[in-house]
């Protein structure tokens, strides 16, 4: 599947009710911006804390408020897609409203520094807060500069900066002893080589075993990491080999059916008799408790009851339609 780099887009002019999201669509195809969006709503608070310890330490995360949704004027055209998040959150220290704009971006452009300074500036227009504006760059690509600037001959008229996250930039192993959901789940982002990948995944395993989280987020987690550092079989052969060297850290029982599924392979090939029975029995409890498919709905009602595109959901989920228009009936 190929990221969204050349799509084309148009943006809509709505006016502003209430505070909103900024949004851009795209056309159907992997949905990276919005995939990171639902990772960093989810564990919003985890991503400040990883990302940026000085404004956790300032912020009351007991005030968190994401702003709704909206369409909002853009003088840009180039391409679309699915956009931002728009936090507004309480300062500790002085009790004052701010917000925080997170920017995924999945590719790098040209002219996104402007893009994030004419966002900036909508914001500011419409709400009157002080803004924390940050990008989260998963190109492979060096990154963008992190600000915007507007000059006259030698005379500087304006310097905008954003704080920008970029992880390929980042070294993976920095962040392998935090217990911290987002910075596990986007280790597969970040600064590997091809010789480390079973290692950067059985690291990733190693912290969701220590997180005390629900099925649902776990799952979502696993599929997200999947995206983004895709295993041979050979290596998800040698990568089940070590989760299961390791007893004290794993518990076979509570990781994904697919773990299960390649130990009980791993189990065939080693002809071990107690590995093929321990498999086939996980298999079975954890089919009867979520499956596949369980898991391919409870993602596609998530994405309908945000109202996203049918092409897009069946993408995600490889769901037909017909699956969907039922799951809509559970709204």
């Amino acid at each position: 599947m190929m990221p969204l780099v050349e799509m084309p887009y148009k943006y809509t002019i709505t006016h502003f009710s209430k505070p909103s999201f900024i949004r851009e669509e795209y056309e159907p195809n992997i949905p990276h911006d919005l995939l990171f969006k639902q990772l960093i709503q989810m564990y919003f608070e985890e991503f400040i804390e990883v990302f940026f310890p000085k404004f956790h330490a300032k912020i009351d995360f007991n005030s968190v408020n994401f702003l709704s949704e909206e369409v909002i004027p853009d003088s840009f055209a180039a391409d679309k897609r699915v956009l931002d998040i728009v936090v507004e959150v309480k300062w500790k220290s002085t009790d004052t409203i701010i917000i925080i704009h997170v920017e995924p971006q999945s590719y790098k452009q040209a002219n996104f520094n402007e893009r994030m300074f004419h966002y900036f500036s909508i914001l500011y227009n419409k709400l009157r807060k002080p803004i924390i504006p940050i990008a989260v760059f998963s190109f492979d690509e060096p990154p963008n500069i992190d600000h915007f600037e507007m000059n006259l001959d030698n005379v500087n008229i304006l310097r905008f900066n954003y704080f920008p996250i970029h992880l390929r930039s980042m070294n993976w192993r920095h962040f392998i002893r935090k217990e911290n959901p987002i910075s596990a789940a986007l280790m597969s982002k970040m600064g590997y080589n091809e010789s480390e990948k079973v290692q950067v995944k059985l690291e990733f395993a190693r912290i969701m075993q220590t997180l005390k989280i629900d099925q649902e987020k776990q799952a979502f987690l696993f599929r997200f990491f999947d995206v983004y550092l895709k295993l041979t079989r050979e290596e998800e052969d040698e990568l089940m080999a070590e989760i299961k060297k390791d007893q004290e850290s794993f518990d076979i029982s509570s990781l994904p059916i697919s773990f299960v599924e390649w130990g009980k392979e791993v189990g065939r090939e080693e002809g071990r008799v107690e590995g093929r029975e321990k498999g086939r029995e996980e298999g079975r409890k954890e089919g009867r408790k979520e499956g596949r498919e369980a898991e391919q709905e409870r993602v596609a009602l998530k994405m309908l009851q945000e109202n996203i595109s049918l092409e897009v959901i069946m993408k995600v989920t490889e769901l037909d339609e017909e699956q969907l228009e039922k799951l809509k009936e559970k709204l």
